[in-house]
């Protein structure tokens, strides 16, 4: 059943990564825990993101 969702949401899903990070999705991964149900989305993108360094306090 999780399966046949992820499917389902996956272009939805890759659209919204693709509009935040201004990158092509090349696959997309997921994985669920049957110990804890902990859930992990992963996506592989065309090419890094480009980001910005983090302030030093």
């Amino acid at each position: 059943m999780r399966s046949q969702l992820i499917e389902t949401a996956r272009p939805a899903l890759e659209e919204m990564v693709q509009k935040i990070t201004g990158i092509k999705v090349v696959s997309l991964h997921h994985d669920i825990s049957t110990v804890t149900g902990e859930e992990i989305v992963l996506f592989t993108l065309a090419e890094p993101p480009v980001f910005r360094e983090a302030k030093k306090g």
